[in-house]
């Protein structure tokens, strides 16, 4: 689902879709205030770090390569194209 849905954190950019699966799947709130389902609904989509419109330039050429080349995401974004 997350990576049909995102390229960065699906908390961040689609808590709608992870209430969905959480209701879809009757999934029990392990959470210690038992609140998850409530704190979903309240929280609004925002932008990850796979925004192309607002992406926040490295400026350590080590790190960009790093980024570039090692940071793979376990292979769960290999089918998508970028934008």
């Amino acid at each position: 689902m997350s990576s049909e849905t995102t390229r960065g954190c699906i908390m961040l950019e689609r808590p709608d879709k992870v209430k969905e699966f959480v209701e879809k799947h009757d999934a029990p709130d392990g959470t210690a205030r038992k609140t998850a389902l409530p704190e979903l609904e309240a929280m609004q989509n925002r932008p990850s770090q796979w925004n192309r419109t607002e992406q926040v330039p490295e400026k350590n050429w080590i790190y960009k390569f790093a980024k570039k080349h090692f940071f793979s995401d376990f292979g769960a974004y290999e089918n998508l194209k970028d934008d």
